[in-house]
């Protein structure tokens, strides 16, 4: 792992800083796990054109410079963890795979290595850029952050300034916020201040507000079972995932796209019903990431302020879909209302709240210069059980121009479902068949507001052909289903599956060695952590 430059002798000067109850909370996590990389986060764009690298190395430099929660050293003592600001010295690395046999292939290796590699918070770099050359035309900005700093939401705001400095430089303008070497506190006028977030975080910790949403989520979770995943109750997050994707039927994403606002409670009404039928439940928990921002400091500031709200469902077997998304959506709209409110507040509550479901923003199409980027998302964060991806509720109504060559405009790709899970729970063959089940059953949630929910199936075609020709067998548990859905609880600690599958560096083209060098975007070079 590479040594983090910015932790030789803090700059006491700007003063101590507390960690946000967000940033607490991954501090903490990581020191119980710190052989875990999962509390980074990592994301590409894809850029699609002539690209003039010195000058985006510049702009990543610029943009660094101006986000105080990227020039900031963590540290514990006698009074807890803490954060100093010190200016990042920071580069982006250029590696260069156009001579490989499959550059984009070994770019997925290379970015996962990545990601695969656990940094201790407080010796190792916890920011890496690199721009990964697949072809003269075609790169990937790749960005792997620790989630000490960032969030989701802040990765993304990083990135945009990012695509704004080189259009600026580009266009010759002095491009606002930090110049390259500043350091953030002060500087970024575009972006809040980091000290000042805190203050407000630290500030709404005791007031009316924060007492307001302990006593809903008191209410909301009063005699609530233990929340259980389709493998059981997960003994701890994931040091290793395994992933599966598809994109819903024509006919769904159509629905989803009618249903606008309705969407989310849609999508989450599925996963309840489906953890329903998995494990025999009828009183279900899953877990909705939000950002936690309120006002407009909290939404202009990048930082560490993501939370993970339960949304409870109560299963009735009789009533229609049209009315189970209905509650759904009237939790939902309190879960949002009430989104600051942390689980580590509720004692009796803390811990696992049921799979996750991450509804992603429309990630629109991010430009540098004449060049085209798109946003594409690698890790969101830890993962206990299982965690379920909505990409692209919008897409579809976009054309990409002429994309075939005809003068056709080509439609967009259609919302995306992604599977990602903990690899000692789940196969990749396991995983596959929970997320046909799961596209098949939002399919019919979205076309089929009329229905019982128990006319509802999970059951592939296949899955029927079988169960029939069980006739009356014992034991008819879907393939991939735990054999405890019909026993009265789960089991606290389900058994391990196969080891994960994440790609490694030996694969394809493991003896051709990528040109790499350190692309001078500041007065220091820095490395690369090993993989």
């Amino acid at each position: 792992m590479s040594p983090n430059p910015l932790n030789a002798q803090p700059d006491n000067s700007g003063g101590r800083l507390d960690l946000s109850p967000a940033q607490r909370g991954i501090w903490y996590a990581q020191q119980l796990a710190p052989e875990n990389p999962m509390y980074q986060i990592g994301q590409f764009v894809e850029i699609q054109g002539p690209l003039d690298v010195p000058v985006l190395a510049d702009a990543v430099a610029r943009a660094v410079a101006g986000t105080d929660a990227l020039n900031m050293v963590f540290g514990e003592d006698h009074a807890g963890p803490f954060q100093l600001p010190k200016p990042n010295p920071a580069t982006m690395e250029v590696t260069d795979l156009s001579g490989a046999r499959d550059p984009e292939a070994e770019a997925r290796v290379l970015m996962d290595s990545d990601l695969g590699l656990a940094r201790d918070a407080v010796t190792d770099e916890l920011l890496h850029t690199e721009l990964i050359k697949l072809a003269d035309d075609r790169h990937f900005f790749y960005q792997r952050v620790h989630h000490l700093m960032l969030d989701g939401y802040s990765a993304v705001l990083v990135l945009r300034r990012v695509a704004e400095q080189y259009q600026q430089l580009l266009d010759g303008a002095e491009p606002r916020g930090a110049a390259t070497g500043g350091t953030a506190p002060g500087n970024a006028q575009d972006f809040g201040s980091l000290a000042e977030l805190l203050a407000a975080e630290n500030a709404h910790a005791g007031s009316g507000a924060a007492d307001a949403d302990r006593a809903y989520w008191e209410s909301q979770l009063r005699d609530a079972p233990a929340a259980a995943g389709l493998a059981g109750r997960p003994a701890g997050a994931a040091s290793s995932l395994v992933r599966a994707a598809r994109e819903l039927p024509a006919a769904a994403a159509a629905a989803l796209r009618s249903a606008a606002g309705s969407a989310p409670a849609l999508i989450l009404t599925t996963a309840a019903l489906y953890l329903h039928r998995i494990t025999g439940e009828r009183d279900v928990s899953v877990a909705l990431p939000v950002t936690a921002r309120r006002g407009k400091l909290a939404k202009s500031t990048p930082s560490m302020l993501s939370n993970i709200v339960p949304i409870r469902v109560a299963v009735e077997p009789g009533t229609t879909v049209r009315d189970t998304v209905t509650a759904v959506g009237d939790t939902l709209r309190g879960a949002v209302i009430h989104q600051r409110g942390r689980f580590e507040d509720l004692n009796a509550h803390s811990g696992y709240r049921g799979p996750s479901v991450n509804i992603l923003p429309v990630l629109d199409d991010i430009s540098f210069g004449p060049a085209r980027g798109t946003m594409n998302i690698l890790s969101t964060g830890p993962i206990d059980d299982l965690s379920i991806i909505v990409h692209g509720l919008d897409a579809g109504s976009a054309a990409t121009g002429d994309a075939d060559g005809t003068g056709q405009a080509l439609p967009e790709p259609g919302p995306r479902i992604q599977f990602e899970a903990n690899a000692a729970l789940y196969s990749t063959t396991q995983l596959e068949e929970h997320l046909d089940r799961f596209v098949r059953l939002l399919a019919d949630v979205a076309t089929r507001p009329q229905s019982r929910i128990a006319a509802l199936s999970v059951t592939t075609a296949g899955e029927e052909r079988s169960l029939l020709a069980a006739g009356d067998a014992g034991d008819t548990t879907l393939p991939g289903t735990p054999s405890w859905r019909n026993s009265g609880s789960a089991p606290g600690s389900p058994v391990p599956g196969p080891p994960s599958s994440r790609p490694t560096a030996n694969s394809p083209s493991a003896s051709w060695k990528p040109a790499r060098i350190s692309w001078p975007g500041s007065s220091a070079a820095t490395g690369r952590a090993p993989g």
